[in-house]
């Protein structure tokens, strides 16, 4: 279990990952959904979902402010493989490929389970893990995104191959890279990169690394006091005009207006602190 900080960290991973927020509000983004969180979210990101969370405010408890768990499509696949009577599960690892949000309800009850989770004998919390995942798979859920990354069979060659391209996007998205860079990295052809993109992320190759682009401003703009002319340069774009019209596309809103807006809601924060104080 993992307790964040109230940084924008725009990422994606391997795992699955399961994110409990209370006593705070702030914003929420997975893929191309964007929206308000307040006290009790509880959302759900499937395998190389890109996502963060900010925190404009905290409440009084500041040290239970989030829970974040994590776990591999192999551990849950291996328990799966040995206990069909768990099969509601699978419904759910599908979803979550779109990103998910659960009621509060569940929230209060998945809080329950966890709260004392790192108190437990290691014994124990596999099967409290378990707990969380069958109460989640039976709730009524809201999904983020239209699309999402398809679910990869594991040890899969498609796996190993988008793992590869995540690992490659993270580590040159702010350089002038092609799609036949990528492929040549991969050993591959060109069309075959094209239909994996087209098949696991449901969108182009450009279109995926532009998003990417724009999650990697979002945590520079709020996390750091660079120009934005200088951040535009940084995540890969070679103008500003062409960095503010795809910022616009992605985040109805400007780069401009984005920053402000978390200046302004850090300022009420603190403003909220000093109060309490």
């Amino acid at each position: 279990m993992n307790y964040p900080q109230s940084r924008f960290d725009w990422h994606y991973h391997l795992e699955y990952e399961i994110v409990l927020l209370r006593h705070s509000h702030g914003q929420l983004f997975a893929g191309n959904y964007s929206g308000d969180f307040h006290h009790n979210t509880l959302a759900m990101f499937g395998p190389h979902l890109p996502h963060t969370s900010y925190m404009e405010s905290r409440g009084q408890f500041d040290q239970n402010n989030a829970y974040v768990l994590w776990f591999s499509a192999g551990w849950v696949n291996r328990i799966l493989a040995v206990m069909p009577e768990l099969s509601v599960l699978e419904t759910l690892l599908a979803d979550a490929r779109h990103g998910l949000l659960f009621d509060t309800h569940t929230a209060e009850a998945v809080n329950a389970l966890i709260e004392n989770f790192d108190d437990l004998d290691i014994s124990l919390q596999s099967h409290r893990f378990l707990e969380v995942l069958i109460v989640m798979a039976n709730a009524q859920r809201q999904r983020m995104n239209k699309y999402g990354p398809l679910a990869l069979v594991v040890d899969s060659k498609d796996q190993d191959r988008v793992a590869h391209i995540a690992q490659f996007i993270d580590e040159h998205y702010h350089e002038q890279i092609t799609i036949e860079q990528m492929a040549a990295q991969l050993h591959t052809s060109k069309s075959s990169l094209q239909r994996l993109f087209s098949k696991h992320y449901r969108e182009s190759f450009s279109e995926h690394l532009k998003q990417y682009r724009i999650g990697k401003a979002c945590e520079l703009l709020i996390n750091t006091e660079r120009p934005i002319a200088l951040i535009s340069e940084s995540v890969g774009f070679l103008n500003l005009s062409n960095f503010n019209r795809h910022f616009r596309q992605c985040k109805a809103m400007t780069p401009r207006e984005f920053r402000q807006r978390y200046v302004n809601a850090q300022a009420l924060s603190d403003k909220s602190v000093r109060a309490r104080a």
